[in-house]
């Protein structure tokens, strides 16, 4: 079985560069430190349902698609179809909501 597409790969080549967006740029949208953006480019950091969440709310995708790309990312001997559950708590959800707007949005105010 050939190894998956890291999540880190598809949020450089499938939403950053034809958005033109830098790590920094992403870092401070979503919340989070530079280093984390680019360990999670690098492959160096494992998706975790925090930052599926925000790179949800970022990029107007389902935290679960980002998750699944990681679970499947290397697969493991006797993997199964199931992917891990979110296990953010409701309350961390919800203010990452609150606070992270899509990118989408953000864009067409500059024009």
């Amino acid at each position: 079985m050939r190894e998956g597409t890291s999540p880190g790969e598809v949020l450089l080549e499938e939403f950053m560069l034809p958005l033109g967006l830098s790590v920094d740029v992403v870092a401070e949208h979503l919340r989070v430190k530079p280093s984390q953006v680019a360990a999670i480019i690098d492959g160096t950091s494992p998706m975790t349902p925090e930052m599926a969440h925000r790179l949800g709310c970022g990029f107007l995708t389902l935290p679960l698609f980002w998750l699944s790309l990681d679970y499947w990312r290397d697969p493991g001997e006797g993997r199964t179809a199931d992917v891990p559950m979110d296990t953010l708590p409701e309350e961390a959800a919800i203010e990452i909501a609150r606070s992270v707007r899509p990118f989408q949005t953000r864009i067409l105010r500059s024009r």
